[in-house]
């Protein structure tokens, strides 16, 4: 799953790409082919391909920014407001776009994961542990502790899967979006003020600003 600012995407069992919610056709509108990954941001989303390629569609700023990324293959792709992150088959991470708080300013390490946030962005490192940069206003670099398979951003607020399936949050929790549900979970993914995760029984669980459809499919 893959949530924007008021609209959701996700992949078929088959890859084919689907989104729904609120916005712009634009939005909505996703390509055909058969793909990995997904990611959205307010007014855009990207989608990696199974040759590693990332296609695009949308309005939104993070869109334009990720037109001018480096060519793949990749394996992850994280869209941010104004900046991208990808992580290639080597598990070395690049990023690129809006830099003010240097949030594309990568480690030297290895990633599993990588997650692009407002102005901040988080990684899984090779083993498990998190790593985050760039803004920390609304502690959004504040990590916990443990071993993690996957992270999630959106503009200050930050999700991760532990090993255990657990779902945490932190950062901004204004609307309640960074206080996840106990469960058993095989994914976690973070809009701008809610938070969605897809349990080991298939079922999805949101919470946060449910307003604007977000938490209809």
């Amino acid at each position: 799953m893959a949530p924007g600012g008021g609209h959701t995407c996700a992949l078929t069992t088959d890859g084919d790409a689907l989104c729904w919610g609120y916005g712009y056709d634009e939005e909505k509108q996703s390509p055909r082919g058969e793909f990995s990954e997904i990611v959205s941001r307010a007014g855009a989303s990207c989608a990696l391909r199974t040759d590693g390629e990332i296609v695009c569609w949308g309005s939104g700023r993070g869109w334009y920014e990720l037109r001018k990324s480096a060519e793949g293959p990749f394996d992850a792709i994280a869209l941010g407001d104004g900046h991208t992150c990808a992580i290639r088959p080597n598990l070395r991470a690049e990023c690129w776009g809006s830099n003010e708080d240097f949030q594309t300013r990568v480690p030297i390490a290895k990633f599993t994961d990588i997650a692009a946030g407002g102005e901040h962005t988080c990684a899984v490192r090779e083993g498990g542990k998190l790593m985050c940069w760039g803004s920390n206003g609304y502690g959004q670099r504040e990590m916990p502790d443990g071993r993690y398979v996957s992270v999630a951003a959106a503009d200050r607020t930050n999700c991760a899967l532990s090993i255990d399936g657990e779902a945490v949050c932190w950062g901004n929790n204004d609307l309640g979006q960074a206080d996840a549900p106990e469960g058993t979970f095989q994914q976690v993914v973070v809009g701008g003020d809610y938070a969605c995760a897809l349990s080991t029984e298939g079922e999805i669980t949101c919470w946060g600003n449910g307003g604007r459809d977000r938490f209809a499919s």
